[in-house]
């Protein structure tokens, strides 16, 4: 019983004149799917909205097929339209945007009808409901599939036309733009007005410059500037009014003298070899014909032949470089400045290349006059039989023998590296037989010197001066050494026990022999057994100083 006082009251409900219905600056005129329409951008509750529509002529909006439905989104979407979707929301539509249909349930909930159509009903029931006699409907569908409207909440009895999605900003849509919803009769919103027969002319202008003449919209043919009218029918069926502002633009003549080499390619793209002359024809800067007359020479180019022999590389008279024996062909400009070929027969000849693995002593000098004194890797280059560069790497190793000697009291240590042979100065220089060791103890004063030889290499070393008398010593009475000679052990004992730090036996051309030296209570203990007998050097080191002194074992 409400709804139905409720729609009753709709016809009674007016504002205070027709002409506060609504501003004309707030109204937006246009035709889709063949009708004539205006959008109303001013919020209005659905019953406003109703009164409005009917005081004006027409009635909210009814649509009835899916190519209505689309039209009227995209007119309503236009920049024309010049809706803020901001302003025209719908709390209890889930926040989204909407303008007021004609369609509501107000006399019965569940049952659909369009208010312009004598109440004839397009839908019964909820969500799950269905379209009457197959009437035209596009309820939310939400995201997930399932129908969401109408869902009748909050007592909802109007029928919004979604602009955008609701909810907005939500993980899951009830509905997107060009849907309906069923939202509350109080709601403010735009609201589109329908309007039937009648017909509302249009017009336009079009401004225009072409070239001679001008074929309208509706077929007619102009070839002089100047403004005109033509009509054909709008989206509507109605006159469509159209305005040409019209220019004629003109074609343009020109000429060009050429002298080229081989041939011409003309401003349009056409190619000629033979001097004469021709005509093009391009669109010149208004877009018309530009007419080009071409008065053209034909230039030659010319040809030659070179025959090059070369090493390596050979560099053509352009720039280009070939490294392989064979016919090529260069060009280059000729006093005409045009092209001429070249033809070169070029044979290419060949360096060498080789590799030296030598061993020397001291230096090396290359087949090119260079001198190496240290081993390494190098390069030297000479003319090889065909005239180029024989490249030759060297991989070279440079003995050099250390001959350096130095000397200990009186023992004389040559430097470590290869084998010995000690040497008389005093005496020509003579071998002294058996010293072939790095450590040669002079018996006797005088100069001597070692020849080392090292990976095949020999060198001696300078002669060094010995002087048994120079060296320190301890009193005869501060060390005894017995029995001496001796067969088998020694035992040595240091005048106030001083310690031995160091202990060496050496035979008396130098060679030193392994022997265990052994500290007892009072004495030290030395065991010679397993030397063969002859005369040995004990060098004792104690206290900074060194003792030698010579033992027989028999």
């Amino acid at each position: 019983m409400k709804k139905l006082l409720l729609i009753m009251s709709v016809v009674l409900l007016h504002f205070d004149s027709l002409a506060q219905c609504a501003n004309a600056n707030n109204i937006y005129s246009f035709t889709a799917n063949g009708k004539r329409y205006e959008l109303v951008r001013e919020n209005r509750t659905w019953t406003q909205a109703y009164t409005c529509a009917q005081s004006l002529g027409g009635y909210l909006a009814e649509i009835n097929s899916s190519a209505e439905n689309s039209a009227l989104l995209t007119a309503l979407l236009s920049q024309a339209a010049g809706i803020t979707l901001g302003q025209t929301t719908a709390n209890d539509g889930g926040g989204g945007s909407y303008v007021w249909l004609g369609g509501h349930d107000i006399p019965m909930e569940g049952i659909w009808i369009w208010d312009g159509s004598q109440g004839r009903g397009f839908w019964n029931g909820g969500p799950n409901g269905s379209s009457v006699g197959g009437a035209y409907q596009n309820w939310g569908v939400s995201s997930k599939g399932w129908r969401s409207e109408p869902d009748n909440a909050m007592n909802q009895d109007a029928l919004g036309f979604a602009l955008s999605s609701w909810p907005p900003g939500s993980s899951i849509t009830l509905g997107v733009a060009g849907m309906w919803n069923d939202v509350d009769v109080d709601n403010n919103l735009y609201y589109l007005i329908e309007f039937d027969g009648g017909c509302t002319e249009t017009s336009s202008t079009i401004t225009k410059s072409i070239c001679d003449s001008y074929t309208s919209p509706s077929g007619k043919t102009w070839t002089t500037t100047g403004t005109y009218n033509d009509t054909i029918p709008n989206a509507a069926g109605c006159d469509s009014v159209i305005t040409v502002n019209l220019t004629t633009l003109s074609s343009t003549q020109s000429s060009i003298t050429e002298s080229i080499c081989g041939s011409y390619t003309s401003p349009s793209g056409k190619k000629w070899t033979v001097s004469g002359t021709y005509n093009d024809t391009i669109p010149n800067a208004a877009g018309c014909d530009s007419l080009i007359t071409v008065n053209l020479t034909i230039l030659s180019s010319t040809q030659s032949s070179i025959t090059e022999s070369i090493c390596g590389s050979y560099t053509s008279p352009s720039g280009k470089k070939w490294t392989v024996s064979g016919t090529y062909n260069d060009t280059i400009p000729n006093a005409a400045g045009c092209d001429s070929l070249i033809t070169v027969n070029l044979t290419i000849l060949s360096s060498t290349q080789s590799s030296i693995t030598e061993s020397i002593c001291g230096s090396y000098t290359s087949p090119s006059g260079k001198k190496w004194t240290a081993s390494g890797t190098y390069l030297d280059t000479i003319l090889n039989s065909a005239g180029c560069d024989s490249i030759m790497t060297f991989n070279l190793t440079i003995v050099s023998v250390d001959n350096g000697v130095t000397k200990n009291k009186d023992s004389l240590i040559a430097s470590s590296g290869g084998s010995y042979q000690w040497l008389d100065c005093e005496n020509n220089f003579s071998v002294i037989s058996g010293a072939t060791n790095q450590r040669y103890i002079p018996s006797q004063d005088g100069e001597y010197a070692v020849e080392v030889t090292e990976s095949g290499c020999v060198d001696t070393s300078n002669c060094v001066i010995v002087a048994l008398s120079s060296v320190e010593d301890f009193d005869d009475n501060q060390i005894r050494i017995y029995p001496n000679p001796t067969s088998d052990v020694i035992q040595i004992m240091m005048e106030n026990s001083q310690p031995i730090g160091g202990f060496s036996v050496y035979d008396v051309l130098g060679k030193e022999y392994e022997v265990k030296l052994t500290k007892l209570q009072n004495r030290y203990e030395v065991n010679l057994k397993d030397l063969p007998s002859g005369n040995y050097v004990l060098v004792i080191d104690s206290q900074g100083k060194q003792i030698i002194r010579q033992v027989q074992k028999f």
